[in-house]
């Protein structure tokens, strides 16, 4: 029964967490001279933060065309594919990402986030790990503990939430 609810609760933390990504994503400037497709970025994201992820979807496109290189807009079009639970578009967009950036850790979340929600608790550890590799997150290390538990790895679960929790008192959230 206990085993049931966590997954529930994990399984709305994941949509939850799609979300809340779109956000934060909006607080980071990708770098680029062209105006235009930072322009498109921003305002899909803000789209996509208010669950109009078609919408999204279009300026992002609109962006890329602008913008062939930027891996943050591939990556948001992988959000807007996965809130819409398109998996595999949402895949083939972080994939994309991954290619111009390999070192983008939140397109090897999100690849984490799909995978657990499809129950492919082995590939979702594989992505968290790797995304662990290019940036240290406490919610990564949650959701990397969580995957260990639903894949009868209990030592790793407990290992990363605990670590997961130190980090968000080091950071000043406990």
């Amino acid at each position: 029964m206990i085993f049931k609810q966590s997954m529930k609760v994990w399984k709305n933390l994941i949509v939850g967490t799609l979300l809340v990504y779109y956000v934060l994503n909006h607080m980071l400037c990708f770098g680029s001279d062209n105006s235009r497709s930072e322009k498109y970025l921003d305002e899909a994201i803000f789209e996509g933060s208010m669950g109009n992820h078609d919408k999204a979807i279009q300026l992002l496109e609109k962006a890329i065309e602008s913008n062939p290189k930027c891996f943050r807009c591939f990556r948001n079009l992988g959000i807007a594919y996965g809130n819409k639970r398109n998996y595999e578009k949402a895949i083939t967009y972080f994939n994309e990402a991954l290619k111009i950036n390999p070192k983008d850790n939140v397109s090897f979340y999100y690849l984490g986030l799909i995978e657990a929600k499809r129950e492919n608790y082995g590939k979702a550890i594989k992505y968290y790990l790797e995304a662990l590799k290019y940036g240290d997150y406490p919610e990564t290390r949650f959701m990397l503990g969580m995957a260990y538990m639903l894949n009868s790895q209990p030592k790793g679960a407990i290992s990363e939430v605990y670590r997961a929790g130190e980090m968000f008192k080091v950071e000043g959230n406990s």
